[in-house]
């Protein structure tokens, strides 16, 4: 899952797996320009219609944070194509009715000429011996009849081009159909990968995505690891605060292959760090993953329970030492308490009270850790 989404900036894989799995080439060549601007129009024999911007489609941006980029970029492609084959319907059918407009003028054309050729051919012209104003007539009826001719000829190629344009326009209506088919078969092959990917997501507790270039995220979600753990009936706002999120940064190795090369994260405790420095020296990303997830399972139920106080006490913990102080209402008495890295399967010790007369070994522990963890009412606590 790592490399699939990682792959998502190395656009030759990305055609690489493209080519594989036989998308053909014009959606290739849609994907490989996917951020140009382009223009569309139609020629026959050498007749050009206006260039039309493409609008739909093209030049979009890619979502930050794909969780299936490859998919993503085939239905991207396909929806591309479709629209650009949208616009080019669109340029062949302004083309057409251009054409066709004009062979309508030429028809009325032509029947004016007709008209005009029979008016004159009415007059005796054909004598050797004319008068002037009957060799006028007899000129303009040449005249006329080039006109004519030249008005038929161009009338006859522009309905020949007419007949190949609807030709052309029918197959690419069959084309767009084709396509829209292909597209509704991808869109949902690509939704069938986002409820798969999601689950997996849902079982694993692991997201991923690309951030940049060279920058893998994974974030690891308490809300679908809580009744794994022993714990249960926690807001949302608590699960959020518990997730663990971690950038992972990739280069290229003397062998030319992308290899991890850091980890930031803001839950630097021991046993993350020493993770951070294995995966440095041997590189191994799955083993990483995993023993991330294991070290923050084991302290999910702790930060769980921490995150849900904060809403009701005014606490500070240190988690690297496993120390919570916890504040009295709004009287300075402050109890610490150790709470072990393996909580709630271990007990919980009150080790010190500080601004006030009683001592730990005057407070009953049990009720103490009872009204903190269990009850959340530190109203139980005034007589500290």
């Amino acid at each position: 899952m790592f490399t699939k989404a990682f792959d998502r900036v190395r656009h030759d894989e990305i055609m690489k797996d493209l080519t594989q799995i036989k998308i053909d080439g014009k959606d290739l060549r849609v994907i490989k320009n996917i951020n140009w601007e382009q223009t569309a129009a139609i020629r026959v024999e050498g007749e050009t219609s206006t260039y039309q911007k493409i609008k739909r489609g093209v030049g979009q941006e890619k979502e930050e944070e794909d969780p299936l980029p490859t998919a993503v970029e085939i239905n991207n492609a396909l929806n591309k194509r479709l629209d650009n084959m949208m616009d080019d319907v669109t340029a062949a059918t302004e083309v057409l009715d251009t054409w066709k407009s004009k062979v309508d003028i030429l028809s009325q054309k032509v029947d004016e000429l007709k008209s005009k050729k029979s008016e004159l051919e009415g007059f005796n012209l054909g004598t050797d011996s004319l008068s002037l104003y009957q060799l006028k007539l007899k000129n303009k009826l040449k005249k006329v009849n080039v006109l004519l001719e030249t008005a038929q000829a161009e009338q006859d190629i522009l309905r020949d081009r007419i007949g190949r344009m609807e030709n052309s326009l029918q197959h690419l209506v069959e084309s767009q159909s084709d396509l829209e088919r292909k597209y509704l078969l991808q869109k949902s092959q690509l939704n069938s990968l986002m409820q798969k990917l999601t689950a997996i997501q849902r079982l694993s507790g692991v997201e991923c995505c690309v951030v940049d270039a060279d920058i893998l995220r994974i974030t690891l979600q308490p809300k679908n690891m809580i009744s794994s753990n022993g714990v249960s009936q926690h807001d949302d706002e608590d699960l959020e605060d518990c997730k663990l999120t971690a950038d992972l940064k990739f280069a290229l190795n003397e062998q030319g292959c992308l290899e991890i090369s850091g980890v930031e994260t803001l839950q630097n405790t021991e046993e993350i760090k020493e993770l951070i420095t294995h995966v440095k020296q041997d590189k191994d990303l799955p083993r990483f993953i995993s023993g991330l997830r294991n070290t923050w399972l084991s302290s999910l139920p702790l930060n769980v329970e921490v995150a849900g106080l904060r809403k009701s006490h005014a606490i500070d913990f240190v988690q690297e030492d496993g120390i919570l102080h916890l504040m009295i209402n709004k009287r300075n008495v402050v109890c610490s308490l150790n709470v072990p890295k393996s909580y709630p399967c271990a007990k919980v010790f009150l080790t010190s009270v500080t601004g006030s007369e009683l001592t730990t070994d005057k407070i009953p522990v049990s009720w103490f850790i009872r009204c903190v963890f269990i009850y959340k009412d530190v109203n139980r606590l005034d007589l500290i």
